[in-house]
């Protein structure tokens, strides 16, 4: 019996010290303190880191864009969604289009990519971005292979071309 009083008397003493979950009113009863203790949903707090890293994400490339004033500055969150939505790295992308068009300065037909050899027509970058992010995801030259080979399959002509997209997926990767 006295082990067990000894440990609510220890448990009560750490939570009144330190989270201030319990209180003691004068008829000297414990009472806890409902309005004071932070019900944590593990799904929301994941839901918010997840969350606060897409926006961290989404900065880092809009302020890429920013710094070289780009027409694509403000869809860092599409290039973010979509890089989920298909399992790429979030910064390709972006760094595609970087060295495409420079970030949709050298663009026509909403085609930042240089998609198609340039000649297939989108409605808007936002469509673009869908389309690229799911055909490099998922067409068959593409599928089940490395960044490094999916690059290789985008532009097979220009031998640096791997390294100035992981160049650029750098810088935007260091950004904010």
């Amino acid at each position: 019996m006295k082990k067990n009083v000894l440990c609510v008397s220890i448990s009560l003493i750490f939570l009144t010290s330190f989270t201030g979950a319990v209180k003691i009113n004068t008829n000297k009863q414990l009472e806890p303190r409902f309005e004071e203790v932070a019900v944590i949903n593990l799904e929301e707090l994941e839901k918010l880191e997840q969350d606060s890293a897409r926006k961290l994400k989404a900065e880092k490339i809009d302020e890429f864009f920013s710094k070289g004033n780009m027409p694509l500055e403000g869809y860092g969150y599409k290039f973010v969604e979509v890089a989920e939505k298909y399992n790429l790295p979030y910064n390709l992308l972006p760094a595609i289009a970087t060295q495409e068009s420079t970030g949709g300065k050298r663009c026509i037909n909403n085609n930042p990519f240089g998609w198609g050899s340039g000649k297939i027509k989108f409605k808007n970058f936002e469509e673009s971005i869908e389309v690229v992010g799911e055909k490099m995801a998922n067409h068959k030259y593409y599928k089940d292979k490395t960044i490094a080979q999916k690059l290789f399959t985008y532009n097979k002509e220009d031998k640096k071309y791997q390294i100035k997209i992981f160049s650029f997926m750098k810088k935007i990767d260091e950004m904010v």
